[in-house]
């Protein structure tokens, strides 16, 4: 708050005092006048699955309603696009809403689910994350045997 006169740049009030929102509403939003393209400095998506996968791994999307609330629209056609193992469902920031949405269309597709705390040490606790947040056992079979079926 030291120089008001910087307030015009910002498109989101709570990023000028928290550093999460300058970051998502900021830095990584194109429409922000702040915005910072580090595009150039990672593969593109199909790369990183295809890495992945040459590693032997699973490839998920995550956090999808923490970046994008809108990310449902889209949802569809990214993973029409892309070959993605599955979907993060459950997160400690989603909706109960938001998960039943995400865990229907993992089943719809057949394909893997995940959960995470999101634990980086403040606020969140180690498997739990914040609330009531519950990630089902069940999906962690899936996984180890890198099957796509419902949970």
């Amino acid at each position: 708050r030291k120089y008001e006169e910087n307030r015009k740049f910002f498109l989101c009030e709570e990023s000028i005092d928290v550093m999460r929102s300058f970051t998502r509403n900021e830095v990584y939003n194109p429409k922000s006048p702040v915005y910072v393209d580090e595009s150039s400095l990672f593969p593109d998506l199909k790369t990183t699955i295809d890495i992945i996968h040459q590693a032997g791994g699973i490839a998920f999307l995550a956090h999808v309603f923490v970046y994008s609330p809108a990310i449902a629209e889209e949802l569809i056609t990214i993973l029409d696009s892309y070959d993605l193992d599955g979907v993060e469902c459950f997160h400690s920031q989603f909706s109960k809403e938001q998960s039943e949405y995400l865990v229907e269309l993992c089943k719809q597709r057949g394909i893997l689910m995940s959960g995470g705390s999101d634990f980086h040490g403040l606020g969140n606790r180690l498997g739990v994350g914040r609330g009531d947040m519950h990630i089902p056992e069940s999906i962690l079979h899936q996984w180890k045997d890198n099957k796509r079926k419902e949970a």
